[in-house]
């Protein structure tokens, strides 16, 4: 019987996450309060499956940076091109007209 409430439970706070996700701010309140409305210690088993989720997002987002770094190192190594570049060719702009006057 603890086994199935448990299930039932984690069953629950899954649902409760997703809602918390997916919803405006405004209605997060109720939400949250159905935790605490739920059985015994709900609380506490609502928090480490809210961590696991934090940790969860945490290593996608960690996954994503990692994925895109070296094309913002190599747009970053491009712009720098670019503005030593545009350097040149203002240099070469100004002594051009110094050579007209």
């Amino acid at each position: 019987m603890a086994e199935s409430e448990t299930l039932e439970s984690i069953t629950e706070h899954e649902r409760i996450l997703q809602e918390i996700e997916s919803t405006d701010t405004a209605c997060v309140g109720p939400t949250l309060r159905s935790v605490y409305d739920d059985q015994p210690n709900a609380h506490k088993r609502f928090m480490e499956k809210l961590d696991a989720r934090i940790r969860n997002h945490d290593r996608e987002i960690e996954k994503m940076c990692n994925f895109h770094h070296q094309g913002f190192v190599d747009a970053i190594t491009e712009l720098l091109k670019v503005r030593a570049d545009a350097k040149k060719l203002m240099v070469r702009k100004e002594s051009s007209v110094l050579e007209r006057q």
